[in-house]
Parts: structure tokens; C-alpha cells; sequence
């Protein structure tokens, strides 16, 4: 590689072990850069604000969003791990059953089962006037509805 710019796109795409194998790399090589590319590394990975961030809540007046996916998978240790890596995330409360990841703008859980098409969790400020809603938390009302091709859909006002 040519440069330190080059050594950080490379190690910013490996998984954690294999990143630090590179960094070993480079420090023999250049111990003075590896210093510089951990630092990099460590400033961007660790950044907080990079992708998980529980979303803000919707107003009434909102327009309909995507707030949740769930997608069944039949691991769900492996499959929340390797999204998690994934997205630079912390997986919330895992059980052998369930995780949760959260985005800015996106719950994405997965839940044991056979693989089935993804349920999605929708902000929809009209819940009420489109079918018996149920309440969930506070004022919020849920509405659950299968969509002409099959798909769980979850309507959700806040």
C-alpha cells in the first residue's frame, strides 16, 4: 500500500481480529504510521455518533416512516453479531430468542424462527382511522396488517 490513506480504507473494512493483524503489519514495517492508523481507527470505530443512535420520536404531523425490521433468522447470537460488526453497533438485550440493534433512524431485530420475509415496524400519524388499533405505551396505538403480497406490516402512531 502507499500511504497511511491507503492502510485506513484497507483496515477500515476488515472485521476486528483481522484489523488488528494489519495494524501488526504495518508496525513492522512502520511503527511510527501504525501509531497514526490506530489513532484514525479508534477515532472513527468509536465514534458514537457513527451509526447507532435510537431514532427521535415521530409527531402526529409526521409524514409515515420506517421505524423497525424484524428479520427471522435461525441464529440469532450470529446473526445480530455479524450486523452488528456490520454497522458499528451494540447489540441491546440478546437472548438465544431475540436482539435488537438500534440506528438513527431504525430498530432492526431478529428473532429465532425460520427464515421468513421481513416485518416492518411503520410511523403512521392516521392509525387510528385505518382499523382497530391497539394501545400500546402511553398514547401510542399499534395496528398490525398482512399486505397483499404476504408481508407483516406493523402501523404505528406515537
Amino acid at each position: 500500500m502507499d500511504g497511511l490513506d491507503d492502510w485506513f480504507e484497507y483496515a477500515l473494512d476488515l472485521p476486528p481480529a483481522e484489523r488488528a493483524a494489519a495494524i501488526a503489519t504495518l508496525r513492522s514495517q512502520d511503527p511510527g504510521s501504525a501509531d497514526q492508523l490506530e489513532a484514525m481507527l479508534a477515532e472513527c470505530v468509536s465514534n458514537p455518533d457513527f451509526a447507532c443512535h435510537a431514532a427521535a420520536p415521530a409527531r402526529a404531523n409526521d409524514p409515515p416512516r420506517v421505524l423497525g425490521v424484524t428479520l427471522t433468522v435461525p441464529d440469532v447470537a450470529a446473526a445480530a453479531r455479524w450486523y452488528s460488526e456490520l454497522l458499528r453497533c451494540r447489540v441491546e438485550q440478546p437472548t438465544a430468542d431475540v436482539a435488537t440493534l438500534r440506528l438513527p433512524q431504525l430498530e432492526l431485530r431478529f428473532v429465532r424462527g425460520e427464515a421468513t420475509a421481513p416485518r416492518l415496524l411503520v410511523h403512521h400519524p392516521d392509525v387510528i382511522h385505518l382499523g382497530a388499533a391497539t394501545r400500546t405505551q402511553g398514547t401510542a396505538r399499534e395496528l398490525a396488517i398482512v399486505d397483499p403480497w404476504g408481508n407483516a406490516l406493523t402501523l404505528r402512531s406515537e
